[in-house]
């Protein structure tokens, strides 16, 4: 079982939700995030998966996520694919992203890790220090 890091917080003010999506890598002793707000989640593509088939296929979301991850994070070459799934954005009705995961040995509490978004347009957020 993978024990994944990974933060989404819905709080509601009124009839106004602020949705925060993080990824999170820590790599050669230094963390890193990924952060998709509000704004940016809701102008995502709507997907429903009883109705259609999704907008971005698993292999190309593992191929983004691993560009982003090596161009963005020094030495992060060593990390392996470990897990991609799809992920239902709480309080948004139809909005998805994937969330692939990357691990440095079996045993994901030992080691370094990195949890990438992939939105269905796409769009992979920066890694920032």
């Amino acid at each position: 079982m993978f024990a994944v890091v990974f933060s989404m917080a819905a709080f509601a003010f009124g009839q106004n939700a602020n949705i925060t999506v993080e990824g999170s890598a820590l790599v050669k002793g230094q963390v890193y995030t990924q952060t998709i707000e509000d704004k940016t989640v809701s102008k995502q593509p709507s997907w429903d998966p009883l109705k259609e088939k999704c907008p971005l296929d698993p292999n190309k979301a593992v191929q983004l996520a691993v560009e982003k991850l090596t161009a963005g994070i020094p030495n992060a070459n060593h990390l392996k694919l470990a897990s991609i799934s799809l992920i239902k954005v709480p309080s948004l009705q139809n909005k998805w992203h994937y969330f692939v995961n990357f691990f440095e040995k079996l045993d994901p509490s030992d080691g370094e890790f990195a949890n990438v978004i992939v939105s269905l347009d796409g769009t992979v957020p920066p890694f920032v220090k």
